[in-house]
């Protein structure tokens, strides 16, 4: 099985980018489908667990690769970091949003764009001030509402992915709806509807979808990780 410390050196392997720290190991399968896309994307799905995934799999019908994940925490935070890390969170040492101001784990978006790749990172705000000055372009959001953040958080995307060659966002929805007692299959539907709004508009591009945890009642801490390719760009 693989885990969510897998994720970054994946990408590092797909960007060809150093990263010298990691603890976990790059996904072959993945870097076979995805090495030659124009662009990346990874797409953080707050609260996706595996659970969720096989409960309503026909809303997220890509044609791509699926794997089980193992989480490293039940928390959004050390989650995400270890997702950009590689790090285990006892490593990373990012626990709550002000940690990601004074860690020294550089993360694959902040590797990237040191590294000449041009990249972006959208999420709430105190999470992406913590990438002002070592990303390309960051965009801060700050809206209570799950649907219209999510909202914003697509139409940010397919502006992004359009400037840059890699970029990463993080979706809410799913777990504002847990808080909030709403319906699940509505929120993944109006997740999944934004998914395939942001494929249907990045050609050649590599896309990675994960969960960052699973939904905080239940017991099973392993997450899906989704990877396609959209349809290259057709030659005049």
């Amino acid at each position: 099985m693989y885990s969510l410390v897998d994720i970054a050196p994946t990408i590092a392997d797909i960007l060809r980018i150093s990263m010298p720290k990691r603890d976990g190991v790059a996904i072959p399968e993945i870097i076979k489908e995805l090495d030659k896309c124009g662009k990346l994307i990874l797409i953080i799905v707050d609260g996706f667990g595996l659970s969720i995934y096989e409960r309503y799999k026909h809303y997220f019908d890509f044609r791509g690769m699926v794997f089980k994940c193992r989480g490293v925490s039940m928390h959004t935070t050390p989650a995400i970091a270890t997702i950009l890390t590689g790090l285990h969170p006892e490593n990373h040492r990012v626990f709550e949003t002000q940690d990601t101001y004074k860690s020294e784990g550089l993360s694959i978006v902040e590797l990237a764009s040191m590294q000449g790749i041009k990249s972006s990172v959208i999420m709430e705000k105190m999470g992406a001030r913590s990438f002002r000055g070592s990303v390309d372009m960051v965009v801060e959001l700050e809206e209570e509402d799950a649907v219209q953040y999510d909202y914003i958080v697509r139409n940010a995307l397919v502006r992004q992915a359009q400037e840059t060659a890699f970029t990463v966002a993080h979706f809410r929805i799913l777990d504002r709806f847990y808080h909030s007692n709403g319906n699940t299959e509505t929120a993944v539907e109006i997740l999944s509807t934004h998914l395939k709004d942001i494929a249907a508009c990045s050609k050649n591009a590599g896309i990675m979808i994960c969960g960052d945890h699973p939904p905080h009642n239940e017991e099973n801490i392993d997450v899906p990780l989704i990877a396609f390719s959209t349809t290259p760009v057709e030659l005049q």
